[in-house]
């Protein structure tokens, strides 16, 4: 059986490469991010933004471990909200859908 993992921030430079090695290890790649066409390599790809509880729960369900790699950089010329919102927010959105749905295994 193989392990299914979530990766948020699918489009960024990091999941970009970790997505195929994954998948070459025979796991099964499920990729999350509001931006960004999704790749080849990823088994299924959801847009959306993960302050939003229902994108979140759909993301995890089903999922054997979560790679939180989705997160917005103060360079970026964001407001504190902003920063806030797309950081520590997003975050604990993802955590809860998380618990609810038994994922147990993270890396952030």
């Amino acid at each position: 059986m193989s392990t299914t993992f979530l990766l948020t921030g699918a489009s960024g430079y990091i999941a970009t490469h970790l997505a195929p090695a994954l998948k070459d290890r025979g796991c099964e790649v499920i990729g999350v991010d509001r931006e960004g066409n999704p790749q080849a390599s990823l088994d299924c790809f959801i847009r959306g933004d993960l302050v939003e509880p229902d994108l979140c729960s759909r993301a995890v369900r089903g999922v054997d471990a979560v790679l939180h790699l989705a997160a917005a950089r103060a360079d970026w010329g964001l407001s504190d909200d902003e920063y806030y919102r797309d950081n520590l927010e997003a975050t604990r959105t993802l955590i809860e859908a998380g618990k609810e749905e038994g994922v147990t295994d993270w890396v952030f």
